[in-house]
């Protein structure tokens, strides 16, 4: 097994790892399907020293993924695993598209995993090292009705109980009407909410981005009084002059980025100043390294980041990986964390979220031990555990 010193001492001036490295060989590279309220891909990457890593790709509403990590295959087989970056360029060369950018960035997230393994060190250690060790995270949750105050009051009880002790709530708001009465409603659903959780909650209002320029403009106004950590996705994915407007004309933060993919995507919300959050996806980017990419680039503008994945636990704790090594990191708005099964896929004592917090594993790699039988216990229809 190499020494950090020996490690270190392959890499050249830009960071990259390279072929000084000792020459692992890529053996297998296989996905498997689970299936919870969506699907979701897990991608297995095996070598010739018996080190293997996971990481994940989203399944359903990303159509293809499996496939595309089967067509990728062949091209990294035989491949030393610590070739991270260059492979990563091979790969996204052989057939750019947003199906095989998850799909390469599932292959990605593995190899830091076997990395780690290999030279016997955290994934955030080799992306430059940590700046925290544990990472903060919201859920994704709302009242049965936020018109209710009782419903409100009754959420709000059963988020502050959890014990994964929250202190940020995603609210996804869906789609608002066009009219005014309707409009004041959903405001004074906001305020509902902000109400039965208090001041020591933060709230960030998803909006999926329904609104045109002034609608968003106008909402923002309207629930400033409500202070918001941060709106957003108020505008569709995709920079346009509009989110520059939006954001110097609104006083409460804009953040955008979940579901964009590698850093040309958000070039522009940077230069242009079109958001004051940049929010990325591990799992859409293309993985460890250009999600940190993202974030330095986000730095050169003084903008923070954050993060979000509706994946399982393995997405998580790779997201936290980064998370750690990324300077200015505010928020990951996480689905593992609540106790179920997307928690239950690897071997752990105790929740997976503590205090509101998601704590770096500090063993080598991604950190984690799957559990095989949960695994096996949630495999899609027609899926067969990795050989």
């Amino acid at each position: 097994m190499l020494s950090r010193r020996q490690f270190v001492a392959a890499l050249p001036a830009s960071g990259v790892l390279c072929d000084a490295a000792p020459r692992t060989r890529i053996t297998a590279v296989q996905p498997l399907v689970l299936q919870g309220p969506r699907t979701h891909v897990l991608v297995r990457v095996d070598t010739d020293r018996g080190v293997s890593g996971v990481g994940e790709a989203p399944g359903s509403p990303v159509v293809g993924v499996k496939e595309g990590v089967l067509a990728l295959r062949p091209e990294v087989l035989g491949r030393d695993p610590l070739e991270l970056d260059a492979l990563f360029r091979v790969l996204l060369n052989r057939a750019p598209g947003r199906g095989v950018l998850s799909a390469a960035g599932a292959i990605e997230m593995a190899l830091w995993d076997i990395a780690g393994k290999l030279l016997d060190v955290p994934a955030s250690t080799l992306l430059g090292g940590r700046h925290r060790e544990q990472v903060r995270v919201s859920v994704a949750s709302q009242p049965r009705t936020m018109l209710s105050v009782d419903a409100c009051r009754e959420w709000a009880d059963r988020l502050k109980a959890h014990p994964a002790g929250y202190t940020a709530v995603h609210l996804e708001l869906g789609a608002a009407p066009a009219a005014p009465q309707a409009w004041r409603d959903v405001i004074r659903g906001i305020e509902n909410c902000r109400g039965a959780l208090g001041a020591d909650i933060d709230i960030v209002l998803d909006c999926g981005g329904q609104f045109d320029l002034p609608a968003a403009i106008r909402f923002c106004e309207l629930v400033a009084p409500v202070a918001p950590l941060s709106v957003e996705d108020p505008l569709p994915a995709g920079y346009a002059e509009a989110w520059t407007r939006l954001t110097g004309a609104s006083r409460v933060p804009i953040c955008t980025g979940g579901s964009l993919g590698a850093r040309q995507d958000f070039a522009a919300f940077v230069s242009r100043r079109g958001c004051d959050i940049l929010s990325f996806d591990v799992r859409n980017t293309g993985g460890l390294l250009e999600s940190k990419r993202i974030a330095e680039t986000a730095g050169l503008a003084h903008l923070p980041v954050a993060a979000k994945s509706s994946g399982t636990v393995v997405s998580a704790l790779a997201t936290a990986h980064c998370a750690a090594a990324c300077p200015d990191f505010t928020l990951a708005q996480l689905e593992a964390g609540r106790g179920n099964w997307m928690d239950d896929l690897i071997v752990r004592e105790g929740p997976l979220v503590n205090r509101g917090h998601l704590t770096v594993p500090a063993a080598p790699g991604l950190g984690f031990v799957l559990n095989g039988d949960a695994i096996r216990s949630n495999l899609a229809a027609g899926e067969s555990y990795w050989q």
